[in-house]
């Protein structure tokens, strides 16, 4: 695993991943191996700080629930795993699978959605293959996910 220090986080991509542009513009880090085709990137959210009880603090669950919510949401047989919480350390981690049939190419890709919660922003991970290389590259799109920190 490669480290790469971004914006005040830290990330580990697998040996085969390249920092890449294009995917998306608002990420702090994007990476792909186009011979693979599989990608990924990260939107990171810094905290605003606020007080402990404040009613408008977002929790990690808020997080997702927004995203996911619009997150291709107009893709043909799109079809979302129940979300899965764990923590390490005072980080939180949520992830879960999303699928999708293209209506251009007539393929299914497969989506790692991941949220991390730190003290001091959530970061986003959204790491891509064709569904039938799911099996290939989830371990892998997991370790991404779990080497984020700041």
């Amino acid at each position: 695993m490669e480290k790469y220090t971004v914006e005040e986080f830290k990330i580990s991509l697998p040996y085969y991943m390249s920092k890449t542009g294009g995917l998306n513009n608002n990420a702090a880090i994007q990476f792909r191996n186009m011979v693979r085709d599989i990608s990924g990137y990260v939107i990171k959210e810094e905290k605003t700080v606020k007080l402990f009880d404040d009613p408008s603090n977002k929790s990690i669950n808020d997080v997702y629930d927004e995203f996911i919510k619009d997150f291709l949401a107009s893709k043909e047989e799109r079809k979302i795993t129940s979300p899965i919480n764990s923590t390490n350390g005072t980080a939180k981690f949520l992830c879960t699978d999303l699928t999708y049939l293209d209506d251009e190419t007539m393929i299914y890709y497969y989506h790692f959605i991941g949220i991390v919660e730190t003290s001091k922003s959530f970061y986003k991970i959204i790491c891509s293959s064709t569904l039938d290389n799911k099996n290939l590259y989830k371990k892998d799109f997991q370790k991404i996910f779990n080497s984020i920190t700041d």
